[in-house]
């Protein structure tokens, strides 16, 4: 591949990996043995020629990452700062921390925050570790089967708030079917109400429904997620035949009322207390 300015590809690359590593462009300029103009103009042509390679060969967004998330090499090979798998792997010890951050970023960035101030306040990582750390996974996540990967991403991106509220309002899958039944009678008296009456509004019945009963919505679609996948566990468990059996009972025992919907108390603080009403 050519070279602008005599800085190839693989080099420049290594430079931006560097940069984000906390590496100065004064340093950058002085390992490459360039003048800081002429790095402005490398980098800028480099930058704005790195879309017209990917859109020739895709394998080129590979490389650059690769490069990118572990730029200690060429004339960085002795000279780079960026940190080594050991010591990210301190603070991020498995594909399961890894996960864990990302849904606690993505929760941060919903809320208006930043990359990189949530990486550095809350785990010390700058974006080129966290560059590095990105590519060692999805390495990792690339060997996984379907399936293997279905179950490190259903532990890792569980919210452990609505973990423990779950555990509180429905620790069992009776008291959620319970709920779940409450809701859908609500949902279908409101289709009958407006077969009789074509002008009937209402907002968000599902909505209020569960706040009265002391569960938001998110919490709602959790459980429901969360006993969608422990009902095909239990099937492949049990087998599909003594599944179906021990499925039918347990529906019948929560028609028939034997099951109250449960009703989340709340605490002075806010939080869901251990008392909960049926």
């Amino acid at each position: 591949m050519e070279k602008i300015n005599g800085i190839s590809f693989e080099d420049w690359a290594a430079s931006c990996g560097q940069l984000t590593q906390g590496m100065s462009e004064e340093t950058i300029c002085q390992i490459l043995g360039i003048e800081y103009p002429v790095w402005q103009d490398t980098h800028e042509k480099w930058s704005n020629k790195l879309s017209d390679l990917m859109a020739e060969d895709m394998n080129i967004s590979t490389q650059y990452g690769d490069i990118f998330a572990n730029p200690n090499i060429g004339p960085y090979a002795e000279k780079g700062i960026a940190s080594t798998e050991e010591e990210w792997r301190k603070i991020v010890p498995d594909y399961q921390a890894f996960l864990t951050i990302q849904r606690e970023m993505s929760e941060d960035a919903a809320e208006g925050g930043d990359t990189q101030t949530f990486l550095s306040e809350k785990y010390g990582l700058n974006i080129g570790q966290w560059g590095q750390i990105s590519s060692t996974m999805i390495h990792y996540q690339n060997s996984l089967s379907d399936e293997e990967l279905m179950h490190e991403m259903r532990k890792g991106m569980i919210n452990p708030e609505y973990q423990k509220q779950m555990e509180k309002v429905c620790p069992t899958y009776e008291s959620f079917l319970a709920l779940e039944n409450a809701v859908d009678e609500i949902l279908d008296k409101e289709e009958e109400l407006k077969r009789k009456d074509p002008h009937h509004v209402s907002f968000f019945p599902e909505r209020d429904f569960l706040s009265s009963r002391g569960v938001d919505m998110d919490l709602y679609h959790f459980m429901e997620k969360h006993y969608e996948n422990w009902l095909d566990e239990k099937e492949e468990e049990m087998g599909e035949d003594d599944f179906e059996v021990w499925l039918d009972a347990i529906q019948e025992k929560v028609k028939s009322g034997k099951v109250p919907v449960p009703k989340a108390n709340f605490d002075e603080d806010g939080g869901l207390s251990d008392d909960i009403d049926f």
